[in-house]
């Protein structure tokens, strides 16, 4: 089964959805400060080399974080298939991923 790589965990939204896809892998949790996003290229790059091209990429989090994560991708991969989050809510309130898929291609 495929991996999901999460960019940021955020416990506002719904990730019960996404094991449809495959399993979690959380990248980032919270708050990330603004100094340390030049750090985060090199720890996404390394998540992005023990992913294979069928595993997702779940846009969450900061702009920056979710930039970073698709470069670090792009770098190691030709292509990356993304999950986005909706504007669909569950039935506690949370907001639920809805499957994307792009391919970004050399």
């Amino acid at each position: 089964m495929p991996k999901i790589f999460v960019t940021n965990y955020n416990p506002e939204f719904s990730y019960e959805l996404i094991h449809d896809y495959g399993d979690p892998v959380y990248m980032t949790q919270g708050f990330v400060p603004p100094a340390e996003f030049a750090n985060y290229e090199k720890k996404f790059t390394e998540y992005a080399k023990n992913a294979t091209e069928d595993d997702f990429l779940l846009l969450s989090g900061a702009n920056i974080l979710v930039a970073i994560a698709t470069a670090a991708w792009l770098k190691v991969h030709t292509s990356v298939n993304v999950l986005q989050h909706s504007r669909k809510r569950d039935e506690s309130g949370k907001l639920v991923p809805a499957y994307t898929m792009y391919t970004l291609t050399r």
